[in-house]
């Protein structure tokens, strides 16, 4: 694989909360410094060892891989490179770069298509993809939203997420035999809270049993709901980059029944491997629920294996050696200053 020995990265994220867009920098900034970088992460949050974020296997060791720092006052030099996904962080990292730093040295790691969008951190997201640094997306869908926004000349690469999907996946799986117990659909209610209502829906219905994560939680408790579902209701926003939990239940074997929001396309194959309903519509998510009670077990296990293919595909290792050596170009080609 390329190195990076000696290369100093600048990674900047807006909190330590575990949620997707944070995980994957994190993820971006480990690989980096396990190809021998020298990398620093900042933050206006304390990186705190025990909390959630950093609770999963392949973040063992993190703390002696790269330093923490509690501010965002960057010691950039010119040969530096600066990674960060939060658009409006680049408008505090931007005046730290000193007098003739290369623009082309900031990586700004897109992760949804609604950077695209007007609405969207009022704007600037929209105005940032128009700016002359360094971009790597995250997924074919949202290139497709934002490169007709990106200056052609710059540094641009799409690198597919990989995910470490073995995480989640459980020993075995079985659907309930009718009558033997409830359906267990699971949700989390960070985005929507349409779950409850769908199991308001049902309400004393033996035939379902409801469980949702409506606070912070880190991959233990997320994995514990994910297994624990036989089927998992996907609540994204409008947009999205890739919608991390419907991904990890499919990688654990629910059946994800989810409306189509542009990014989770990387892997929805829906009436495939998952089930498609309506934006935010309650009554298609019990709908779908009264027909998957309905399904054969054989029909379940085709849905299910199809998603086991389709999860395995997003490879981290794949994904650490395009990083990486889209790093290692930067730091070759593009001059410390102009």
């Amino acid at each position: 694989m390329t190195s990076l020995t000696g290369q100093r990265v600048h990674v900047v994220t807006p909190h330590y909360n575990p949620r997707g867009g944070v995980i994957k920098l994190l993820d971006y900034a480990d690989h980096c410094a396990r190809s021998g970088a020298d990398v620093v992460v900042y933050s206006s949050d304390h990186a705190d060892p025990g909390i959630a974020l950093f609770g999963v296997d392949r973040f063992e060791g993190i703390f002696d891989r790269m330093r923490f720092e509690q501010h965002l006052d960057l010691p950039i030099e010119p040969d530096d490179l600066v990674l960060f996904t939060w658009p409006r962080d680049y408008l505090e990292i931007a005046k730290c770069a000193p007098a003739g730093f290369d623009q082309r040295r900031f990586v700004h790691m897109v992760q949804n298509t609604q950077n695209a969008n007007v609405g969207f951190t009022r704007g600037y997201g929209r105005r940032l993809l128009r700016m002359a640094i360094s971009r790597i997306s995250v997924s074919d869908e949202v290139t497709e939203e934002i490169a007709p926004l990106v200056p052609a000349e710059m540094p641009f690469r799409t690198v597919a997420e990989g995910h470490d999907w073995q995480y989640f996946r459980p020993p075995s799986r079985q659907w309930p035999a009718t009558g033997e117990r409830p359906i267990r659909v699971g949700f989390v209610s960070w985005k929507s809270v349409r779950g409850h209502d769908v199991a308001a829906r049902f309400g004393n219905d033996d035939r379902f049993e409801f469980r949702a994560i409506d606070d912070v939680a880190g991959w233990p408790q997320l994995r514990e709901l994910y297994q624990w579902s036989d089927v998992f209701l996907g609540l994204p926003m409008t947009q999205e980059g890739f919608y991390m939990v419907g991904y990890e239940a499919m990688a654990a074997g629910a059946i994800v029944v989810v409306s189509d929001a542009e990014g989770n396309r990387a892997y929805c194959d829906f009436g495939q491997n998952c089930v498609e309903v309506g934006f935010d519509d309650a009554e298609a998510y019990a709908q779908a629920l009264e027909a998957l009670s309905r399904a054969s077990a054989e029909e379940i296990t085709t849905m299910r294996n199809r998603a086991y293919e389709t999860v395995e595909r997003f490879d981290l290792a794949t994904e650490r050696a395009e990083v990486v050596d889209f790093m290692a170009q930067l730091a070759k080609s593009v001059g410390p200053a102009l």
